[in-house]
């Protein structure tokens, strides 16, 4: 089994902690416990609040897509371009085997330290909705 570590991928062990939150480099685990989350619905589906329609793709193919936009995203990551995928985790209570996966948070940027700009995108599961969740993913510093 391959474990990235951070000696041979040095954003393996990038985590952005807030007062409620540890968001988490992506790894394989994490992306493919975020893809079964994002099968399960991440908002209705008489609308569409992407810019691209990935939900709209039936299972398990929606699953699959979902783990190359991860690895294509790590691959294209270089000093100039970043396209770096956090997990959103809830921590445990009492040990980190009772974390929450509850959805992601993305950040893009091309020549940030001459441009100082980056785009964001993020998505939480239906069920982690509307819990002020999304908004603290987001909010500076974490992104």
């Amino acid at each position: 089994m391959y474990l990235m570590t951070q000696a041979v991928w040095p954003l393996a062990g990038l985590a952005v902690v807030t007062p409620r939150l540890i968001l988490r480099y992506i790894t394989d685990d994490l992306g493919s416990d975020l893809a079964l989350l994002a099968a399960r619905g991440i908002h209705d589906p008489a609308t569409m609040p992407f810019s691209t329609p990935w939900t709209d793709v039936p299972s398990p193919e929606l699953e699959r897509n979902t783990m190359r936009f991860y690895w294509r995203n790590r691959v294209e990551t270089t000093v100039d371009h970043w396209d770096l995928n956090l997990a959103a985790v809830l921590p445990g209570v009492r040990d980190a085997s009772e974390e929450v996966i509850v959805g992601m948070c993305s950040i893009e940027a091309d020549a940030f330290p001459a441009r100082r700009s980056a785009e964001t995108g993020s998505w939480l599961g239906r069920e982690h909705q509307g819990q002020g969740i999304g908004r603290e993913m987001r909010k500076p510093p974490c992104i």
